[in-house]
């Protein structure tokens, strides 16, 4: 009984080395005994579907915004055309999540609740230090503020990407995200 047990362990970590890669285990604690992605406790502020090797109930990736918090933080000091002032957007790197979901390339299709949507390149996010911010400075993003989910790109730290081109792909009130 024992061996069989290690035997099935041994199996288990395998299956995730494999079948998510290394970004699974920076985030243990998104991941529960079932090999899924926590349910949230919170409202669901995003929802990913398409071609991802990691969900919660076996079609999508729902976070809430203390699953997205697990995520490590990142923030940018962003300077951009919808805000008068500069301000400091928080959250995880679009990267992070995206490798943490087992996406290796393709497009982003990303819908706000608006109605808008646009194709984002996951390359964007391989690339840039592209964030899925869901702070603006220190405080929770509301819809009223562009949130809950900003996709936003590094317009300080890279003014080349001022451009309508990278605008129409900085996303605000995000609400899905289907991997193409």
């Amino acid at each position: 009984m024992m061996l069989l047990q290690k035997f099935e362990s041994m199996t288990l970590v395998c299956v995730l080395l494999l079948g998510w890669g290394a970004a699974a285990f920076a985030q243990p604690e998104l991941v529960d005994e079932s090999g899924r992605i926590s349910a949230p406790n919170g409202k669901p502020i995003l929802h990913v579907t398409g071609k991802i090797q990691v969900s919660t109930d076996g079609e999508s990736a729902i976070f809430d915004y203390d699953l997205l918090k697990q995520f490590p933080q990142h923030s940018l000091r962003v300077k951009s055309p919808w805000f008068d002032t500069e301000h400091t957007q928080s959250g995880p790197l679009l990267k992070d999540v995206l490798e943490f979901l087992g996406v290796r390339g393709g497009s982003m299709y990303v819908q706000a609740l608006n109605g808008y949507a646009a194709s984002v390149p996951v390359a964007d996010a391989q690339n840039l230090k592209v964030l899925l911010s869901i702070d603006r400075d220190g405080k929770p993003l509301r819809v009223r503020e562009k949130g809950p989910v900003f996709i936003t790109y590094p317009f300080t730290e890279m003014p080349e990407l001022h451009d309508e081109m990278v605008y129409a792909k900085s996303v605000w009130m995000v609400k899905s995200i289907e991997i193409q």
